[in-house]
């Protein structure tokens, strides 16, 4: 009789173990809507690290609010924890896939080997025009103690008291202030035909530095913005039949980075590179461009680094498209962070770079 008892309890657990048929399929589900996410976030990755800024639409989702990738985790994450915990593992690489490469979180890994010696401290910023809070941005020059600072959309109207000592340099909408002297000033002017934007794309010179001439250039390339907002429709989301706006905007802005490489790329020495670039540093134009210059907040930034705060009907968000660049072989980047707000509709970048290189080297 006990024998018989036992073997019905063992029966009945294991019939009460057994998952419900409604139960099955909840689990199913969420298994799918896990591996699903996980095969459409790649999707979107490979999408904007191929063919964004190269293909109109992949550059449409390039520059478009990228959490939006994200929010289908806030559902599938909660969901898989109570029905299928062994869907967490797809969600979770997803979510790695979706931080790291789309949201570009950065660690500052490089850091901790950085060279020490002579260092510039650089600062970019795009300061908007009039936009600016003009005592803000000065209260954070002192503040930071920078040696350099490239400007951009620094109209005849804007000005800034920079100390007595200081050297400035204005072209176009460009600025260049340095505690150094400066000489050998030249300036790029953008070839797009029909473009509304200033024509000075680039201020360069020569800075003297104790330790020996270092090149710095002031950019501002020309932005997508006006071939995003040919091809967006309130009603369809986006419009192919005037992808042609797009595509014809992107091929002027990728010749633009073409001529202006080249031209800095001329001077042979120590050379940074600080401005508004308009493009992410996963764009086409940015890779086949810009990539062989070695990126400060790729090196030694922390989070996401983004410098520009955009809306896109109605969808606020940020995103990074100021950079300062620098050349590995005379530079190390001890640090690279991002400022407090001044103002503008971006926000101020700053890196501390160390000539790695003695004086005769150059």
């Amino acid at each position: 009789m006990l024998q018989v008892h036992t073997q019905d309890n063992i029966v009945g657990q294991s019939n009460r173990r057994k998952p419900s048929a409604a139960l099955t399929v909840i689990r199913k589900a969420a298994r799918l809507a896990a591996w699903t996410y996980l095969i459409a976030i790649v999707s979107i990755w490979i999408l904007l690290g191929t063919c964004g800024d190269r293909w109109w639409f992949a550059t449409v989702l390039l520059y478009a609010p990228r959490w939006l990738y994200g929010i289908p985790l806030a559902a599938l994450i909660p969901a898989a924890a109570c029905a299928n915990r062994r869907s967490l593992g797809p969600l979770m690489l997803g979510g790695l896939i979706f931080l790291v490469p789309i949201m570009g979180l950065r660690l500052p890994l490089r850091q901790i080997g950085a060279a020490n010696g002579p260092s510039l401290r650089v600062l970019t910023c795009n300061v908007q025009g009039g936009a600016i809070a003009q005592n803000a941005l000065m209260d954070l020059v002192r503040a930071e103690q920078a040696d350099l600072v490239a400007l951009q959309e620094c109209s005849a109207e804007v000005q800034f008291e920079f100390p007595p000592e200081w050297q400035v340099l204005r072209k176009g909408q460009l600025l260049v202030a340095s505690r150094f002297p400066l000489r050998d000033v030249q300036h790029s002017v953008r070839a797009h035909p029909h473009s509304p934007w200033p024509p000075v794309n680039a201020l360069r010179c020569l800075v003297a530095h104790p330790v020996g001439d270092v090149g710095l250039c002031c950019v501002h390339l020309q932005t997508p913005r006006p071939g995003l907002e040919k091809v967006l429709d309130r009603q369809t989301a986006v419009n192919p039949a005037r992808s042609w706006m797009l595509r014809e905007e992107t091929e002027y802005r990728l010749w633009e980075s073409e001529e202006l490489e080249a031209w800095i790329a001329d001077f042979d020495g120590p050379t940074i590179i600080a401005g508004d670039f308009n493009m992410p540093v996963d764009s086409a134009i940015y890779r086949s461009t810009w990539s062989h210059w070695t990126n400060a907040f790729n090196t030694s930034g922390f989070g996401f680094g983004y410098t520009k705060n955009s809306a896109m009907r109605g969808w606020s968000y940020g995103s990074r498209i100021d950079h300062i660049l620098f050349d590995s072989g005379f530079f190390r980047c001890r640090s690279c962070w991002i400022a407090q707000d001044v103002g503008s509709d971006h926000t101020p970048l700053v890196a501390d770079l160390v000539l790695a290189k003695a004086r005769d080297s150059f």
